[in-house]
């Protein structure tokens, strides 16, 4: 069925046909009233007075039910998704970001370039998800590949500075590791993602990476556990970072 025949189906369903119906019941009593009984003053006016009466609540009844089932269906669409919320700018999310990270217990994923944000501004919130018993995964790009220039170039950045900003990201990983070696995993990937992927426990936060914007300036949305959404997402990291001829894990 396309969207077209979809739409039709969705006019003429069993609730608006009954207020089509009673709108042209009104429309009815006032032909009527004006055309069958002019002659009756009282009768035409009590004819033309409850028809009107009826078109107005029926237009009433008939314009609410579109805008409902419009609204509906956006809401089960959000819900089968597990949509919570949708940001213009990830820096918009970044305060749920963090909070939800301080109450982290079990999975810490990440898929990103070199996570600047995260190891400057809330690397005691990372440390602290590790001492409740956190599982640490980060999966990002090998920084020697050459096409991190493109990178580069696509934020308007100085030639080198997400190799060297994975570089860090590889450094603060290797303390976290001496600190709990059993709860951290980091794997390099050889190809450049295309989205920046995190996952809080039940929440997961996923953004495109887009030529001459910040990755902190992008849409980014979030997902809640058991919605087609974060099944989405979640399966396609556990896919990537499975898969040997994506990345390969660093000890």
């Amino acid at each position: 069925m396309n969207d077209k025949d979809r739409a039709q189906q969705e006019f003429w369903s069993a609730e608006r046909l009954v207020n089509i119906v009673i709108l042209l019941t009104g429309v009815a009593l006032v032909f009527i009233g004006i055309f069958v009984f002019h002659a009756n003053q009282q009768l035409e006016t009590i004819l033309v007075s409850v028809g009107t009466s009826i078109i107005a609540s029926s237009l009433v009844a008939l314009l609410s039910s579109i805008y409902l089932k419009r609204y509906r269906n956006a809401k089960e669409l959000a819900e089968a998704w597990g949509i919570i919320s949708i940001e213009a700018r990830r820096n918009l999310m970044n305060q749920r970001i963090d909070a939800r990270l301080r109450a982290t217990k079990h999975h810490y994923d990440l898929l990103a370039y070199g996570l600047k944000s995260l190891r400057e501004d809330n690397a005691g919130d990372a440390e602290s998800a590790l001492l409740r018993g956190a599982k640490l995964r980060i999966l990002t790009v090998d920084p020697n590949v050459t096409e991190l220039k493109l990178r580069d170039q696509e934020e308007n950045k100085i030639e080198g500075s997400t190799a060297d900003s994975i570089n860090k990201l590889i450094e603060w990983y290797y303390e976290l590791k001496n600190k709990y070696p059993d709860q951290c995993e980091l794997r390099i990937a050889r190809f450049l993602p295309a989205w920046f992927y995190c996952r809080e426990d039940d929440y997961v936060y996923v953004g495109p990476y887009q030529y001459g914007k910040d990755s902190q300036q992008v849409i980014t949305t979030e997902y809640k556990k058991h919605g087609n959404g974060f099944d989405y997402y979640a399966n396609y990291f556990e896919k990537v970072w499975n898969d040997s001829n994506y990345c390969r894990q660093v000890q």
